[in-house]
């Protein structure tokens, strides 16, 4: 016989709660999917402009105003819009954020999110069960060098990860041992963001964006615009096999997590080979320690980590594992850096 099911009591308080918060976690994916029309659609960049009443808003957009009304109540739900004093939507500073006129928008980090890689988490079982990304169960190309092949969807990503690291290059700027630097390599840089963060906090700093060449043009109209473009340059190359030699900063930032710690092995003797005794290895992740807990950081982590397996079949570290992976390197730890949304810089230096 089969065993009998637990039977909870409806009516005990702690059991509701349960049932409360599961249906939400359920249901939680509706937040990305509103997120993405209201980017599509084009209302965070109209209400950015101005607060507008629904009914006007739905005409200015071409959409039915019924139905945009839903939306932008559902907006108000999770604190995206707000209604004023004279009934009109307004964006909130978060909502603000999606618009793409915004300094630090994380609109093309939001479209990449509701595109590409949520498709890619319908394949999470397959992954989980092969232990392979969605990419590669999908017969899609591992790794990044398709993009060179599609200048639409290598702009696209390349944006997105600006979007994604613009918050975190301000603090990155401030490390100590980065403002004592005169040449930092920036190792994956994409558009350059982080670079020019640093450099614009640093005066005596030049620089280099090392990247895949469909990072090129970009990193330099990104440099130019900076008004950097006489302090730093954009070197394409494969990580893999080298990176420019001179610097005494290297940046990996958000690179390891993309892969198995046998091509992070590869990366970081790269790194090391052009590396001075002097210099030193900043890695920009996030960190966690086990077990994780109910907490908004080790939630991030985890959704990164997951993210991380269905998108390229590798995942996030905790501390112990990075330090372990450095040490295997050759690099030891001599610090680790809080910097903002999460991410923490790992600052080594290599051993002789």
């Amino acid at each position: 016989m089969s065993a009998e099911p637990d039977r909870l009591s409806t009516s005990e308080p702690a059991n509701i709660a349960a049932a409360e918060c599961l249906a939400e976690l359920i249901t939680s994916s509706w937040i990305s999917h509103a997120i993405g029309a209201g980017i599509e659609l084009g209302v965070f960049d109209a209400l950015a402009e101005a607060p507008t009443r629904a009914e006007e808003l739905a005409l200015q957009l071409g959409c039915a105003p019924p139905a945009l009304a839903q939306l932008l109540r559902a907006y108000e739900s999770i604190q995206l819009c707000l209604l004023d004093a004279e009934g009109r939507s307004a964006v909130t500073p978060m909502g603000r954020l999606l618009a793409s006129c915004t300094e630090g928008s994380q609109q093309a980090w939001a479209r990449l999110w509701c595109r590409d890689l949520g498709a890619l988490w319908t394949g999470l079982p397959e992954a989980v069960r092969h232990g392979e990304s969605v990419r590669s169960l999908r017969g899609i190309e591992p790794g990044f060098a398709p993009l060179a092949e599609d200048t639409v969807r290598a702009d696209a990503f390349n944006r997105a990860m600006t979007a994604n690291t613009w918050w975190e290059a301000e603090a990155f700027a401030k490390v100590r041992k980065i403002t004592d630097c005169r040449h930092v390599v920036d190792v994956g840089g994409g558009h350059g963001v982080l670079l020019i963060a640093v450099m614009q906090a640093n005066p005596q700093l030049q620089g280099i964006v090392f990247d895949l060449a469909h990072a090129a043009s970009g990193a330099r109209n990104g440099l130019d615009r900076a008004g950097l473009g006489q302090r730093a340059t954009f070197v394409a190359g494969d990580f893999f096999e080298s990176v420019p030699s001179g610097g005494d900063a290297y940046v990996l930032k958000s690179v390891l997590h993309d892969w198995p710690d046998s091509r992070c092995d590869a990366i970081l003797a790269s790194c090391r080979a052009a590396m001075s005794s002097n210099a030193r290895l900043f890695v920009v992740e996030r960190l966690a320690s086990v077990p994780l807990v109910p907490i908004a950081h080790d939630r991030a982590w985890a959704r990164s980590d997951l993210n991380m397996l269905v998108a390229h079949g590798a995942g996030e570290r905790t501390t112990d594992q990075f330090a372990a992976l450095l040490e295997r390197a050759r690099f030891r730890v001599d610090a680790i850096h809080a910097l903002a949304m999460g991410l923490s810089a790992i600052e080594a230096h290599p051993l002789s």
